[in-house]
């Protein structure tokens, strides 16, 4: 039979009992009773929300990273103040697609 390590989050201690999903568990220091639950699986609509959330962020860092680039380059090659305006749009609108993106990568682990 499995044994499992737990921690009593009502005072901290530390227990060893074997693994069964229905029975209930008493804290040996603070004799507060303790359940084993199960994660419940993925629902569909969570999955198709996040698989499209990915997707769509996916976009915006692939046209901001795009947006990114031609904002450097039309910065650095035309001297007229308001295509320096929409150049620094582009590259600020990139940066932020971009931090999006990793942003859900990093949330994701």
């Amino acid at each position: 039979m499995t044994m499992l390590d737990l921690t009593c989050p009502r005072c901290g201690g530390r227990m060893k009992v074997p693994y069964d999903k229905h029975k209930k568990i008493t804290c040996p220091y603070c004799s507060a009773e303790l359940r084993l639950t199960e994660s419940k699986p993925i629902g569909t609509a969570s999955m198709v929300f996040g698989v499209l959330s990915m997707i769509t962020l996916g976009f915006l860092s692939i046209f901001g990273f795009i947006a990114l680039i031609f904002g450097i380059i039309c910065l650095n090659k035309l001297p007229n103040k308001t295509q320096e305006v929409h150049s620094v749009i582009g590259i600020v609108t990139g940066m932020i697609g971009i931090f999006l993106f990793v942003g859900l990568l990093l949330s994701m682990q």
